[in-house]
Parts: structure tokens; sequence; C-alpha cells
């Protein structure tokens, strides 16, 4: 499986200083696949969050923040789809497909 070059050294990093949340629109079976892969000892990430957590909107699988119970002040989305993040636009960040 190829992973996106320093993304484990990123989720090392920051896990140090934020709580990280995997939100995706796959399902369980394949993302936890990839998220074990990524997080072996499931130290780095906190929650897992997957395509049944989304709601389909607009030919896209919205992630809804406020379902997080999080202060939205301090959260962010980073994903290659905006349309994922349009219902929290100013909390998302938009990075290339890989």
């Amino acid at each position: 499986m190829e992973i996106r070059p320093y993304c484990r050294e990123f989720l090392q990093n920051v896990s140090q200083y934020y709580e990280l949340v995997i939100f995706t629109s796959a399902e369980k079976f394949y993302a936890d696949i990839i998220l074990n892969e990524l997080d072996p000892e499931q130290d780095l990430i906190k929650h897992r969050l997957y395509k049944d957590h989304t709601k389909y909107k607009n030919d896209a699988y919205l992630k809804d923040l406020d379902n997080l119970g999080r202060d939205l002040s301090k959260t962010i989305i980073v994903d290659d789809q905006p349309a994922n993040f349009q219902q929290h636009v100013a909390n998302g960040i938009e990075i290339a497909p890989w």
C-alpha cells in the first residue's frame, strides 16, 4: 500500500498537540485497512468516522462537523474534496488528491 509521502510523520507530529479524528467518506472495512497501516498502534488517531457518519446531499458525502461535539473555532477539516466540507467552509483546508 502506497501512503502519501510524510503522512505518518505528519500524524506523529500533530498528534502531540491536537486530537486527531479521521472523518472519511469511505466504508469502515476499507478505511480501517488504511488507518491501521497509518496508525498501527492506534495511538495517533483518537476517533474514526466513516461513510455512515456522513450525509449524502448535492452529490457529495457531507462531513458535518457539528456532530463531533467539538468547539468548531478550534476544528479544521483537511480534505481533497471541498464539497465534503461545504457545510463548514471556514474550517476546511483543501489538499491535492493522492
